[in-house]
């Protein structure tokens, strides 16, 4: 490689030592990169088991609670499932927050409810974003004065986990990104993020980048590379996703562990690269001409509205001006005529790899919402 200049060379030698630093990482996340973004307010992390995803977020928590007052932090946590929040909150929450952290900075853990303690001072409050989950729309965590004045305040949500094997619990959660907006809405509303501080940090963790396409496509309109370690700034949505490299100290501590006799590091997804099927993604070449009918998941929320183009190919619904006959509920009480013969047929195309999509975003989207109905 050639250089016009000093500078570019230094530059460019400069990038490389950043890279080189990143790519040696060691056993666990620390909440050093956290801290070093600002502006951002979301982040997405996809890392095996073990590294620490869960403890850098509830460490950020801690941090600022520790240094800003328990009173100006409020702390959100989300799972899937209210088994998993009971699971969590049992025998008095000592599961709650990992060993590591009660001992670094001396926590004394109780709950009360659905809420954490520190010695008496709420730590954080847990919620499932089952199908109860709706009662997120009567819930009333916002304060409109929660910004404003002279404290430095924060707000801080954890999602973790957003992903869990297929056909486990998924009966009873519905569509677990919607409940997360819902929480989200009832949370900030329409405050607006201080302009002299970072004040809000919201962790969405997973434990494998092979299906978080679902929920990463549908909110930030991004789908992540499986082989992709760098950190992403998702600039206009105020986001930075990792998929956080397993590094060789990480495998080589798995290695001497009780349980690397039963590890299938070739083929698990928490350790192994899991390729998308691409051979489903119309080629480039292909033109797609008429709308052939409008599938709809949802009766408000358009970003579950699919435009099925030649009889064949899906595409995201872009407020495409279609007949309203052509319009394919894919349940009941949506603002359509609901035909059950007509849903059965697009499952038995689905199930027959029948459909071909116009991008990955349109395939991951329509797949997690299929699969959304399939566990009902």
């Amino acid at each position: 490689m050639e250089f016009k200049s000093l500078k570019e060379f230094k530059t460019h030698f400069n990038r490389v030592e950043k890279a080189r630093k990143r790519a040696k990482l060691g056993l666990y996340l620390t909440t050093n990169h956290v801290f070093s973004y600002h502006g951002f307010t979301d982040f997405i992390y996809t890392a095996v088991r073990g590294v620490g995803k869960t403890v850098i977020a509830m460490e950020t928590a801690i941090i600022l609670k520790e240094k800003y007052g328990y009173e100006n932090v409020k702390v959100y946590y989300f799972r899937l499932t209210d088994l998993s929040i009971k699971a969590l909150l049992s025998n008095n929450a000592r599961e709650a927050v990992d060993p590591y952290l009660i001992d670094k900075y001396d926590l004394n853990i109780t709950k009360r409810g659905n809420t954490v303690y520190n010695k008496g001072k709420p730590l954080f409050e847990a919620f499932a974003l089952t199908s109860a989950g709706s009662k997120g729309k009567g819930i009333n965590l916002y304060d409109c004065n929660w910004f404003k004045g002279d404290k430095k305040r924060f707000i801080i949500t954890i999602w973790d986990e957003f992903l869990m094997a297929e056909g486990v619990e998924k009966r009873s959660i519905g569509d677990p990104v919607s409940q997360y907006k819902i929480y989200r809405e009832a949370i900030y509303r329409d405050a607006e993020v201080p302009k002299d501080y970072d004040a809000v940090y919201n962790f969405l963790l997973a434990n494998n980048v092979s299906e978080c396409a679902a929920v990463t496509g549908a909110m930030y309109n991004y789908i992540p590379n499986p082989h992709n370690h760098k950190r992403i700034k998702l600039t206009r949505k105020h986001a930075m996703f990792w998929n956080v490299p397993i590094t060789d100290a990480y495998l080589d501590k798995r290695s001497r562990s009780v349980n690397s006799n039963i590890m299938d590091y070739e083929n698990d997804p928490n350790y192994a690269f899991v390729e998308r099927d691409l051979s489903l993604i119309k080629p480039k070449k292909t033109r797609i001409r008429k709308v052939s009918a409008v599938i709809m998941f949802d009766n408000y929320d358009k970003g579950k509205w699919f435009c099925l183009y030649d009889g064949k190919y899906i595409k995201k619904y872009r407020n495409e001006t279609v007949k309203k006959n052509l319009y394919i509920p894919m349940k009941r009480h949506l603002d359509a005529l609901f035909n059950p013969d007509t849903v059965a047929n697009i499952f038995e195309i689905y199930d027959t790899r029948g459909f071909m999509y116009t991008d990955l975003i349109s395939m991951s989207t329509f797949q997690s919402q299929m699969k959304l109905l399939k566990n009902k």
